[in-house]
């Protein structure tokens, strides 16, 4: 028995052929891994689709990442009260939001249906798994992304429960993750969904 075999989308379409004849065929349907995102922009590689609303899905964890990962600069972990530190900057964000970038003030408008508080600072594992990894995001291949640092990003995770004045960050240049001391300024890459 001999089987031919066509890739249709998210199934596999098995046709048995007998002999060299098609007159006897039977199609086997089988559902391949389970497609839990899907992609309505500009899928780039595998992994990253472009939103066109200034936003990029990791396709792997259904994680939302601003495109621009230059536009939150550089903030101290926490800031004493009164003073922008890195969770504040990253939960400023929401739709329609008019955001510029930089010295040459670039600007764009997030148009995503994101609300205020929907944005975070993520997790260590979820900065790591970004810069590492199949299709990896660094400073020297940014993907679907603009603005990547060389530089360090902050997660929103302390380093330990032992040492609570430090917290994890991930060096975009190579995707090793470190700590540092959380009075001190590290980029800010805000993300949302997942936990």
């Amino acid at each position: 028995m001999k089987c031919k075999v066509f890739i249709v989308s998210v199934i596999l379409v098995c046709t048995l052929l007998a002999g060299s004849s098609l007159a006897h065929k039977k199609v086997v349907v089988i559902p391949l891994v389970e497609d839990k995102h899907t992609c309505t922009g500009t899928l780039v590689g595998t992994r990253w689709c472009d939103n066109g609303n200034q936003t990029v899905t990791d396709m792997t964890t259904g994680l939302v990442w601003l495109k621009h990962a230059d536009w939150g600069e550089t903030r101290p972990w926490r800031s004493p009260v009164g003073y922008s530190d890195a969770h504040m900057r990253a939960g400023i964000l929401d739709e329609g939001e008019v955001v510029h970038i930089g010295i040459g003030n670039y600007k764009f408008i997030l148009n995503d249906g994101s609300d205020l508080g929907d944005w975070r600072l993520p997790t260590k594992t979820e900065l790591y798994n970004l810069a590492n990894g199949t299709e990896a995001v660094r400073s020297s291949n940014m993907r679907a992304f603009r603005g990547v640092k060389s530089w360090t990003y902050w997660s929103s995770s302390t380093f330990w429960s032992g040492v609570i004045s430090d917290a994890w960050v991930v060096y975009m240049s190579s995707g090793t993750a470190l700590y540092d001391e959380k009075i001190y300024s590290h980029y800010v890459w805000p993300v949302r969904g997942g936990n």
